[in-house]
C-alpha cells in the first residue's frame, strides 16, 4: 500500500525522534516515563503509527533538548510529482485556480 505524504512525514518525524532520544542516551522507556505515555506509544511514534499533537511534539523537543525545527522532517523534496498531483486532487478537487496555486507553493518549498 503506498504512503501518503502525511504517513512519510510521521514516519520520519519519528526517526529523527529515535535518533534523538539515542544521542541524549533515553531508552523508550526512560522517555515514555519523561512523558507520561506508555512505551508502546513511543514505539508507535517513533515507527510512525501514532501521530504526536504539538504540544506533545514541544514536551518530547524538551526533554531531547533539541529544538521542535531539527525534529520536523522536510520531506518535500522526497516526494514524487506523482505524489504531489495525487494529494492535490484529493485534497482541492479539479479546481484548476487551486492547483496552480498549490504548484506554486510547493514549488517554493522545493526551491527554498
Amino acid at each position: 500500500m503506498p504512503k501518503t505524504p502525511k504517513d512519510l512525514f510521521y514516519i520520519a518525524l519519528g526517526k529523527k525522534i529515535a535518533e534523538s532520544r539515542n544521542l541524549a542516551n533515553l531508552t523508550q522507556q526512560k522517555l515514555a516515563g519523561m512523558l507520561d505515555l506508555s512505551r508502546a506509544s513511543i514505539v508507535n511514534i517513533e515507527k510512525g503509527r501514532q501521530q504526536l499533537s504539538i504540544f506533545l511534539l514541544c514536551k518530547v523537543a524538551f526533554h531531547l533538548k533539541t529544538s521542535i525545527d531539527k525534529l520536523i522532517p522536510h520531506i518535500y523534496d522526497q516526494l514524487t510529482d506523482d505524489v504531489i498531483k495525487s494529494e492535490i486532487e484529493k485534497e482541492l478537487g479539479n479546481d484548476p485556480k487551486a492547483q496552480k496555486t498549490f504548484k506554486k507553493f510547493m514549488s517554493e518549498i522545493k526551491t527554498s
